[in-house]
């Protein structure tokens, strides 16, 4: 039997005040239960709901997805957004976020007042200004909350380094690197509005290092190498 035909018999049946509870925090996810419950379930004896979520868990556990707490699990951020749909409607977490980001850019990348805020938005006429991230999850309001994306959560974690590294180094650098960060979340699937980055791609190179040629009048040159031979190429061109 398939997953979610198992959860769908189980809602059925299922009491109001059973199953784990969760929370967020900025390590992850913990799921949890009173102490004595919870020692009830690693003897098998619970209901029906709970005991299936109990099992998951410990399949999570046992592939690396999940650490056992004193009375229950946490599973960390980066693994929390990777759960199939399945599996987050087991363990009740949030859904998705079913609308798209904004990203509300000021500034110059080449200044130091570079600023970048992300709006959730549901339609052109519906966009949350305040939210928060916990761990994994977007909070637009106190009773909303949705689960990241990898994607998203790749687009996040960029904008809060952004902001944690402000005044410590090379600003353009900063502030090329968080956009270069946000356009690869765009390619991993995170449904995100540019502006002008849309149409504009910044290379973040893997390494970098020096190579050697000997020009046309016997003279050599020597420039950058990025690993992407296009790169290299269009540098070579422009000197």
């Amino acid at each position: 039997m398939r997953i979610a035909n198992l959860i769908e018999q189980l809602l059925t049946g299922k009491p109001a005040s059973s199953g784990f509870q969760w929370n967020a925090d900025r390590e992850g996810i913990n799921l949890f239960l009173p102490r004595n419950e919870f020692a009830a379930l690693e003897q098998g004896e619970g209901d029906h709901w709970t005991l299936t979520q109990y099992a998951h868990l410990k399949m999570l556990e046992e592939q690396g997805l999940a650490e056992r707490l004193p009375n229950g699990f946490i599973i960390a951020s980066e693994l929390a957004v990777q759960l199939d749909d399945d599996v987050r409607r087991l363990l009740e977490l949030p859904a998705p976020f079913p609308g798209y980001f904004q990203a509300d850019m000021h500034g110059l990348t080449t200044h130091a007042d570079f600023n970048v805020k992300l709006l959730p938005c549901l339609s052109r006429a519906t966009v949350f200004n305040a939210w928060s991230i916990k761990g994994p999850l977007l909070e637009v309001s106190e009773q909303t909350r949705y689960l990241l994306t990898p994607a998203e959560l790749l687009a996040f974690t960029a904008l809060q380094v952004h902001q944690n590294n402000e005044g410590t180094g090379d600003d353009e650098q900063r502030n090329l690197i968080l956009v270069a960060a946000l356009q690869r979340a765009k390619k991993q699937g995170m449904r995100v509005e540019l502006a002008a980055f849309d149409t504009i791609e910044i290379v973040s190179p893997e390494k970098v290092s020096l190579t050697l040629k000997r020009g046309e009048n016997g003279g050599l040159w020597l420039s950058p190498h990025y690993g992407d031979p296009s790169i290299t190429d269009d540098i070579a061109q422009r000197l």
